[in-house]
């Protein structure tokens, strides 16, 4: 006599589950190896070592990828430090320049062991910088390809110091102190801002200052002190101030 025999409840789904399984393999093999080979492509450590030098070659651009023309191109050397890290200082045979009409520019690196740091700094501008290596982490040669520096726009802040008689005062010091305003960089670093410089002439001029609400002490070398608290914003802000 031939037995029925009962088929669990839910094993007709199994063909299914397999399929699906089968479905999921094939396409997320794929995507593994492709999401590898974006992992390889992607930028390369900053490797600390013996750089061999070379011309490190890139442009400067906004946050849109318009080119920034005129914007000041440092080569800085970030060398061995006592504590074991590293510290930056300016590096040799390389003169400061400007990026061009295309935002270009091109440095030539000497050898040097460590690493190279590209600096774009402006007036109108808020500095950056990258650090670059000419080698890979077994020590071969590494091509970083074109340097790109996007850069946010800042203020250039021009202030004019006079006395009762609107006749400028003479030399001083003055500390800027403020929060950084969010935005598309500064909304992610955050924290506060403090900057010391020196007045001549009763003239009180610093560029490159990032958006936001500035307190500014002021002491004077005849011993005149001011606090003023000022907002600032991208592009040029002028103010008279008598002490």
């Amino acid at each position: 006599m031939q037995r029925n025999q009962q088929v669990p409840e839910g094993s007709s789904a199994t063909p299914r589950y397999v399929g699906v399984l089968l479905l999921l393999m094939l396409i997320g093999l794929p995507l593994l190896v492709v999401s590898g080979l974006f992992v390889k492509a992607g930028p390369a450590r900053v490797v600390d070592g013996p750089q061999p030098g070379g011309v490190l070659a890139g442009r400067v651009v906004d946050a849109e990828g318009r080119p920034i023309v005129g914007v000041n191109l440092m080569l800085w050397l970030a060398e061995p430090a006592d504590d074991g890290g590293f510290s930056a200082s300016t590096a040799p045979k390389a003169a400061p320049l400007m990026s061009d009409e295309q935002g270009r520019f091109a440095l030539t690196a000497p050898a040097h062991t460590g690493h190279y740091q590209v600096v774009a700094e402006g007036d109108l501008w808020v500095g950056a910088r990258k650090s670059i290596t000419l080698i890979d982490s077994d020590g071969g040669a590494h091509d970083p390809g074109e340097i790109e520096l996007v850069l946010e726009p800042a203020c250039l802040l021009r202030l004019e110091l006079v006395d009762s008689d609107g006749e400028r005062v003479g030399r001083g010091e003055f500390e800027l102190r403020g929060n950084l305003e969010g935005g598309p960089l500064f909304g992610l670093l955050g924290g506060k801002q403090s900057i010391r410089g020196t007045i001549l002439d009763g003239m009180l001029e610093r560029g490159g200052l990032p958006t936001m609400e500035a307190t500014i002490s002021i002491e004077m070398d005849d011993g005149k002190t001011a606090e003023i608290t000022l907002p600032l914003a991208p592009g040029i802000v002028r103010d008279r101030i008598e002490l």
